[in-house]
């Protein structure tokens, strides 16, 4: 323990910084980063619309009696709350929008959508990594 102490009393801490910034500068760090942000962005707005069209097809149909219209009341009263009122209608006209097409087709493009901004995550992050540790392709 006495060891470490004295290793770490001889650590010029102004020095490591300056080490680490330059090997941030070098491997483009900073921009790496916000590239995978981006994207990572990009890909959570299809992907949570994907997930919404799932969750609405697995909803009972509005006009069912009984426990989906308590349901679809329920969640319109929900959407009014945490969101402003114009995105609340939004939302509301979307799920009644999305009831009434046809599952498959929208299904498919949202996957295939989805699948096609998470491949380009993945090489942003693959691209970062590369850099950062010096491989080649």
């Amino acid at each position: 323990m006495a060891e470490l102490k004295s290793r770490l009393k001889d650590i010029d801490y102004i020095e490591v910084a300056k080490k680490v910034w330059k090997e941030c500068i070098d491997n483009e760090l900073i921009m790496r980063a916000s590239a995978i942000a981006f994207s990572a962005m990009i890909t959570s707005v299809p992907f949570m619309a994907l997930l919404l069209t799932v969750a609405v097809y697995l909803m009972p149909d509005a006009t069912a009696a009984g426990f989906a219209d308590a349901l679809v009341y329920k969640l319109e009263q929900m959407s009014g709350k945490m969101m402003p009122s114009g995105v609340a209608d939004i939302f509301q006209n979307q799920i009644a929008r999305l009831q009434g097409q046809p599952k498959v087709a929208v299904l498919s493009t949202g996957s295939l959508i989805t699948i096609w901004l998470s491949s380009s995550l993945f090489i942003s992050v693959i691209d970062a990594l590369n850099k950062i540790y010096g491989v080649k392709e």
